[in-house]
């Protein structure tokens, strides 16, 4: 009769929590399962992208349309389409992922300045 697997050189013990790890990925701040609210944008956005080109391609096959024709020109028309019907949805997008970018480069900037030395600023104020 075998025993339990072996586990690889690395992994946590089965009895040890996940939320025990101190590794770098599980000490951020926000969790991998929940989606930002600049992600849920684009989400919602390629669902509509999505959508449009199944209902085009849909309609085309309905009508007759053989099926490579149909997905060519339903994706083309969804293309084109999204960039005048989606504009809202994909600026709001854009909008959001540009806040976090920002975001982001604040918070950098401001741990670079945590981290400079005095020799560093005063060598900056002479130049």
């Amino acid at each position: 009769m075998a025993g339990p697997p072996a586990r690889p050189p690395g992994s946590p013990s089965p009895a040890s929590s996940p939320s025990s790890s101190t590794t770098p990925s599980s000490t951020s701040s926000s969790s991998a399962g929940t989606p930002t609210r600049g992600c849920e944008q684009v989400l919602k956005y390629s669902i509509y992208r999505l959508g449009l080109f199944l209902v085009v391609t849909l309609v085309l096959l309905l009508i007759g349309v053989p099926e490579l024709w149909a997905v060519v020109f339903g994706a083309l028309f969804s293309m084109v389409t999204s960039l005048f019907v989606l504009a809202g949805p994909r600026e709001e997008a854009a909008r959001k992922i540009e806040a976090r970018l920002e975001e982001k480069r604040a918070r950098r900037a401001e741990a670079l300045d945590d981290q400079r030395t005095d020799e560093e600023v005063e060598d900056q104020d002479y130049r």
